[in-house]
């Protein structure tokens, strides 16, 4: 499958999602020049990319915030159960002496 044909199927299947999608497949069809599909092909690839890119580090920002929910419970936690050791402890001594 030739570029051409990469980018018709790809601008087929944005169409519902990006309104110049329809316009840039009028315009790849009608098109001779290796030139302007070479560069609409790269540019579309890079899109794709970014946004892939974009969805990872999203994806990683989000892991990364539960990553650090999850370490303040378990601080809070073992500060909780520090306290309740002391206090058991506290009572401990307190009734032997």
């Amino acid at each position: 499958m030739d570029r051409k044909q990469m980018l018709i199927e790809v601008l087929n299947k944005l169409i519902p999602y990006r309104d110049l999608a329809e316009g840039f497949l009028a315009l790849v069809k009608q098109t001779q020049d290796d030139d302007f599909i070479e560069s609409l092909f790269v540019f579309i690839k890079t899109q794709i990319a970014q946004i892939k890119d974009k969805k990872i580090k999203q994806d990683i920002i989000e892991q990364i915030e539960n990553i650090k929910k999850m370490k303040d419970k378990e601080i809070a936690s073992s500060k909780k159960d520090i306290e309740e050791a002391d206090k058991m402890l506290d009572a401990l001594i307190s009734n032997n002496f």
